[in-house]
């Protein structure tokens, strides 16, 4: 099975998203259906589009889910900057709306600090999802708190998403941080999304296969040009099933 790991839904607000979107009120669902039958794409785990306030973009991925439950998993998404306005956020997504994660990203710097960040975290893991995190907008949070946050709870994977949103990728020596956090936290995964062929193999040699997964970052890119870097890769077409599906159903299920 194929599974894309990130494809946002619905309208973004232009101060959220850091450019104008390129359609203002997101990818209608049959676009979206289209993009992912050309290319061969089995399941997408759909996510708010940039927002404020994720409430109601919340319940909208959950109505999505229920209408095509053999095509989409549900991860709701919040705003971290109002802890519990966060927290109670996460946990109706999780608890009352059935979604199966959460994405936290943009976080103001005083967030970084770990003395505010790991219990935020602690509050999330408690919830018994995966946590999807944005290294490129949230650079701080890797360097000041990640490793910390990786250790409250072994057990709790954390997807990482590396690429910048217009097609660069983390710069060293960022990266290479990010990298040796991933590769010492077994709970840690990286989200493939924006960076080219050669340096998702430069991962894999680094991390392993079995800890990358595939996203597409839909919209703006597309996941027929996303997987295509994947297939591009010098792997084994075992290593490449675990990228493309098989992570992310495994940590789904509740498995490292």
């Amino acid at each position: 099975m194929i599974v894309d790991a990130r494809v946002h839904i619905g309208k973004a607000e232009p101060q959220m998203a850091g450019a104008p979107p390129l359609e203002p009120d997101g990818y209608p669902i049959e676009k979206i259906l289209n993009l992912m039958k050309k290319a061969g794409v089995d399941k997408s785990v759909i996510i708010p589009a940039h927002r404020s306030d994720y409430r109601e973009a919340n319940k909208q991925v959950a109505e999505l889910v229920r209408a095509y439950p053999d095509k989409f998993i549900g991860f709701g998404r919040v705003n971290p900057n109002c802890t519990e306005c966060a927290f109670d956020t996460a946990q109706e997504a999780v608890e009352k709306l059935g979604l199966k994660g959460l994405e936290v990203s943009y976080f103001a710097w005083k967030w970084y600090d770990p003395v505010i960040a790991v219990p935020f975290f602690r509050r999330l893991f408690e919830l018994d999802v995966p946590i999807m995190i944005r290294a490129d907008v949230d650079v701080g949070l890797v360097k000041f708190s990640l490793d910390q946050i990786a250790n409250l709870s072994p057990l709790s994977p954390i997807i990482i998403c590396v690429s910048w949103s217009f097609g660069q990728t983390l710069p060293p020596p960022h990266r290479d941080e990010l990298f040796e956090i991933v590769r010492n936290n077994n709970n840690l995964f990286v989200e493939t999304s924006g960076s080219e062929t050669i340096l998702l193999e430069k991962i894999v040699s680094r991390i392993g296969a079995h800890r990358v997964i595939f996203g597409s970052n839909s919209p703006p890119k597309e996941p027929i040009s996303e997987r295509a870097k994947i297939e591009a890769m010098r792997i084994s077409d075992k290593e490449k099933e675990l990228i493309l599906g098989g992570n992310i159903m495994r940590i789904l299920k509740g498995e490292l």
